[in-house]
């Protein structure tokens, strides 16, 4: 596995140089082992290096989408050697629109499995008025106790906690809105990968918002209630049409709740 991709948040130009050019060795030419199978496969490759070029020739500020197209190679790497993988496309475009899923895997049973990749790096910030009022509102779940010191870290946490569940929202509902676009036979699955750093959110943040999603109960998750009143104040609901969730972080890639598939 190559070095991991939240060393390029830091945009550090040696930190972003030493991981492309990992990549290029040792995921990079790997993928070119397979253009046969994988259609698309140029044009994910020629993303990448166009946003290298622009990062060398200091045309862009930072490097966040060297991070998103190096979590895209991670990932495409990962579904074409799967055993089962017949073949891969990159950005299939759904009918009658212009929109695209990252991936779409043809596996060795005739399934189509598409796949949404997603960086989920929240930036620093003070979450601390919000969690004060969720606190003073009696927005956490019953029973459930996100104990936080302002002298020590409480700020930046309570924002990560509370980016890291709004972003699992809306890359959610935006996955379901394309899923719309696709047309079901039995045999054709919706999966969304998240990409993070093991750090600003967790295993576990993960797989309790699948529970929600699933309508799960979740007597432990911190945010249900808090999630449950934003979407009825937006006026949002679920299609529960995404199969499954799926991460990667700190060099694993596995499925989480509700089953135990794992790329």
């Amino acid at each position: 596995m190559p070095p991991y991709a939240k060393l390029v948040v830091v945009d550090n130009p040696a930190a972003v140089a030493a991981l492309t050019d990992a990549i290029r060795v040792s995921t990079v030419s790997r993928l070119q082992e397979h253009v046969h199978r994988f259609t698309g496969c140029s044009k994910l490759l020629g993303r990448f290096a166009d946003l290298c070029a622009a990062w060398e020739a200091g045309s862009v500020p930072n490097a966040r989408q060297i991070t998103d197209s190096v979590n895209e190679l991670r990932i495409a790497l990962r579904l074409i050697q799967d055993a089962k993988c017949k073949r891969l496309e990159y950005e299939p475009r759904l009918d009658g629109t212009d929109k695209t899923i990252d991936f779409m895997l043809i596996n060795t049973e005739g399934k189509r499995i598409f796949y949404d990749v997603k960086t989920l790096l929240p930036e620093g910030g003070d979450g601390w008025a919000l969690y004060q009022k969720a606190k003073a509102n009696g927005w956490f779940t019953p029973g459930t106790k996100l104990d936080l010191d302002e002298e020590f870290g409480g700020p930046e946490l309570a924002h990560y906690a509370f980016a890291t569940r709004d972003k699992f929202i809306h890359y959610s509902l935006e996955l379901e809105q394309k899923v719309r676009y696709v047309a079901k036979d039995g045999e054709t699955y919706f999966r969304i990968v998240f990409c993070g750093d093991n750090f600003r959110w967790h295993q576990s943040d993960l797989e309790d918002f699948a529970d929600t999603y699933f309508g799960r109960p979740t007597p432990w998750d911190h945010l249900a209630l808090m999630q449950k009143y934003m979407m009825q104040e937006k006026g949002w609901t679920w299609d529960r049409s995404i199969h499954d969730f799926v991460i990667s972080s700190a060099g694993r890639v596995s499925q989480r709740k509700p089953t135990s598939y794992a790329i």
